[in-house]
């Protein structure tokens, strides 16, 4: 590994970054990220996904020790589980998305304790609401369904990680995101084609990566990034390679240092073995 020097850490995004589109993780990305392990360089999956919702393989890699979820507003030690970061919605940013949450066209689930709970109307029915078809066994596996949202919500106000908004169109989502853009209490993020990551100001996976950056004693210029949406731009701007997938959005790829291969073509694999091996 005549270069292995150069970079210390690889933060990458799961879904449609490291693992493909069946959401599964191939051999050779498997491979180059035990390989780089191996040789020192440590691993940090960085997700929109809320910690619960984490796959079983990804947590059971040994050189990823930390794990960057809810977009940034958590960071978990993967070999205790403690909480190192914790980023919540304040009680007056979620009252300032009162309206936004009353609105019945579109699905709401929220971030707490590391879970996503959803609404049980929308749960019985999340692929009318806008869930892609592809994802909808996995949140089918991961939502819990509540069947008085209100309630649930009344002491936790202060306590909510991420709420997620699921719209049936794009242009419905585009819409709402003007509306929300200039509200200083919240940041807004996406994911997918389909939804808005709404959270705390701060809630990011760049600004996670430097908080983790410095725990870890790593400076910027020894990190590699790999993503593949809105979410990762960040993330993708702050390290010293930041690299979007070949099938990444268009704000993704305008901010990387090189774009990869696609999910499906073991892009992160590809990349790795150019740089470190």
């Amino acid at each position: 590994m005549s270069k292995k020097a150069a970079y210390k850490l690889i933060a990458v995004d799961l879904d449609r970054t490291l693992l493909n589109s069946g959401g599964e993780l191939s051999e050779r990305n498997r491979a180059a990220l035990r390989r780089a392990m191996e040789a020192g360089v440590a691993v940090a999956p960085a997700t929109g996904r809320a910690q619960s919702t984490l796959p079983d393989e990804i947590l059971a890699m040994e050189g990823a020790r930390y794990v960057i979820c809810s977009n940034g507003a958590v960071i978990i030690d993967n070999a205790s589980g403690e909480k190192i970061h914790e980023l919540r919605m304040s009680a007056e940013a979620m009252a300032s998305l009162e309206g936004t949450l009353a609105d019945p066209r579109f699905m709401k689930e929220f971030f707490y304790g590391g879970k996503p709970y959803i609404d049980a109307s929308y749960y019985r029915d999340m692929g009318a609401y806008g869930v892609a078809p592809d994802f909808l066994d996995y949140y089918r596996r991961t939502r819990i369904a509540v069947e008085d949202m209100g309630a649930f919500l009344a002491d936790k106000k202060d306590k909510i990680e991420v709420v997620n908004l699921i719209f049936p169109s794009e242009e419905m989502r585009g819409e709402l995101r003007e509306r929300l853009a200039g509200n200083p209490l919240v940041e807004i993020t996406s994911s997918l084609r389909f939804n808005l990551e709404i959270g705390a100001p701060g809630m990011n996976k760049g600004a996670a990566l430097g908080i983790l950056c410095g725990l870890m004693g790593v400076d910027r210029s020894e990190v590699i990034a790999f993503g593949d949406n809105d979410n990762d731009v960040t993330m993708i701007e702050f390290a010293g390679l930041g690299v979007a997938m070949g099938n990444a959005t268009e704000r993704a790829k305008a901010v990387a240092d090189r774009v990869a291969p696609s999910n499906d073509e073991d892009g992160v694999a590809q990349v790795l073995e150019a740089e470190l091996f």
